[in-house]
């Protein structure tokens, strides 16, 4: 797990941090429409 989270924190600082906030929003959105969707 430690490998994971190191290797996720090398690939966030090569990519652009606006691109990933996107993704996180996007990835949000999905989840929530899901859940209401599956009610």
């Amino acid at each position: 797990m430690k490998k994971f989270l190191e290797e996720f924190k090398e690939f966030a600082m090569k990519g652009n941090v606006l691109d990933m906030a996107i993704g996180v929003v996007i990835g949000g959105c999905i989840r929530e429409n899901c859940y209401l969707f599956s009610q």
